[in-house]
């Protein structure tokens, strides 16, 4: 009976041993993806959403982009600027066209505005804290500054009414259920948006590090 029992009871085990274990590899994982309370007790977590905002600063000097003046021609087929003075030029081929990377790097620095003063930079000193909330959000506003320098540059012009025309101005985080079809500012408005980044940014930064 000894015996008998033994063979019954384990493949039981086995079998349950083999189910419990199946759970390991059939369950899903985390996602890897990070709630708000992370970006506010992390610090370093916070700063990378600002670092990555320097991304878009320039890093090298292209020489090809000397072929979009009149200081250089190239005879390479497949420069970019060659191609476009020859035709190719259009909303499906723009080397110029910057808007979408752009508007997610001021995404990312509109987010980084609205929580930049409830990290907890520093737990050792409330002064430090300040200094470091605002160190950060005097280089976020100029990094925006910039970049919607740089989009007004490209994207901006005379309309069909003969009026200057600006880009659409966004200074805060856009949900998903807020309304994304946004009007263009006129260009006024994006230069004072501009001019008031960076006066807000001089006025947190140091003038010497």
């Amino acid at each position: 009976m000894k015996m008998n029992s033994f063979k019954i009871i384990t493949p039981i085990l086995i079998f349950g041993f083999l189910a419990g274990a199946c759970d390991i590899f059939t369950e899903p994982g985390k996602d890897n993806q990070y709630t708000e309370d992370r970006v506010f007790h992390d610090p370093a977590f916070a700063e990378g959403i600002l670092v990555n905002g320097y991304l878009a600063l320039p890093r090298s000097y292209n020489p090809d982009e000397e072929t979009a003046t009149d200081d250089a021609v190239s005879n390479d087929n497949s420069s970019r600027f060659r191609r476009m003075a020859t035709g190719e030029w259009s909303a499906k081929y723009n080397p110029f066209d910057i808007w979408a990377g752009t508007y997610d790097d001021i995404a990312n620095l509109n987010y980084f505005l609205s929580v930049v003063e409830s990290v907890e930079w520093s737990w050792q000193s409330t002064i430090r804290n300040e200094l470091f909330i605002k160190k950060h959000k005097g280089e976020a506003l100029a990094l925006r500054g910039y970049l919607y320098y740089r989009l007004l540059v490209r994207y901006g012009g005379i309309g069909t009414d003969n009026n200057l025309l600006g880009i659409p101005l966004v200074t805060t985080p856009i949900s998903i259920h807020d309304n994304w079809k946004l009007p263009r500012s006129t260009y006024q408005e994006c230069v004072d948006q501009i001019n008031a980044d960076y006066d807000a940014a001089i006025a947190l930064l140091p003038h010497k590090w």
